[in-house]
């Protein structure tokens, strides 16, 4: 390869970065605010069916599943972190040919810790709606039993 390959390449492979790590970024940001914004909604749900004197069963649960999430999105946006500071350690070991074994079993070992956390604040969101749902419909089953009577 010529030495005007080689800049092209690396300001590809630049491009290509910073590119990953805005996507990944914007990701993390949707998680937390998903989850954040669930657990927001259902804290105002809960206020509003205590007025009433009446808290739907399981509520708590949905409200612990969004809470983890958001720890879980900032987890992840610090695993990500981590996943980037390992990408240069093994860049470092690359060029001087010192710790390269070891920095090929960090960068794939942060970067899946990374997506599994992110992965796990989206099922946390998914559980975390699924716990809603089904207090409501908890909630709304003695209604539709007592207007049928």
């Amino acid at each position: 390869m010529t030495e005007e390959e080689i800049k092209f390449r690396r300001a590809e492979f630049q491009a290509f970065s910073d590119k990953a790590v805005e996507a990944s970024s914007s990701a993390i940001k949707g998680a937390l605010i998903m989850n954040g914004g669930a657990a927001v909604a259902v804290l105002g749900f809960v206020s509003a069916q205590l007025s009433k004197g009446a808290l739907p069963l399981g509520i708590s649960d949905a409200l612990m599943f969004f809470a983890w999430g958001v720890v879980l999105a900032v987890g992840s946006s610090a695993m990500a972190y981590l996943t980037h500071l390992a990408t240069m350690f093994q860049i470092d070991a690359m060029l001087s040919r010192r710790w390269e074994k070891l920095s090929n079993w960090i960068k794939p070992i942060t970067h899946f810790i990374s997506i599994g956390v992110f992965l796990l604040s989206i099922a946390a969101f998914v559980a975390g709606s699924l716990s809603v749902k089904s207090s409501i419909d908890a909630e709304s089953q003695p209604n539709q039993e007592d207007q049928s009577n």
